[in-house]
């Protein structure tokens, strides 16, 4: 299948605390406002499965991050 938008719950961690968590839109955008530091954005629970990613967001700004995640459908 085409990669498409979907709509999923992300939690944004760092170490062990579960910094933010936020959903995305039908249209797959999203944003966050989390301290500076690195993180590791993680699907919320099932599907769609996101494939986990680090991010680092630098004390003086924003950062654009596309995410990947597997919907289950073949």
């Amino acid at each position: 299948c085409p990669d498409r938008p979907v709509v999923m719950t992300v939690e944004v961690v760092r170490d062990t605390t579960v910094a933010a968590t936020f959903t995305t839109g039908a249209d797959g955008r999203f944003n966050v406002a989390v301290a500076a530091g690195t993180f590791v954005l993680r699907s919320k629970a099932g599907l769609p499965a996101l494939r986990s990613q680090s991010i680092t967001v630098p004390a003086d700004g924003y950062i654009e991050v596309e995410l990947r995640a597997d919907t289950g459908m073949r």
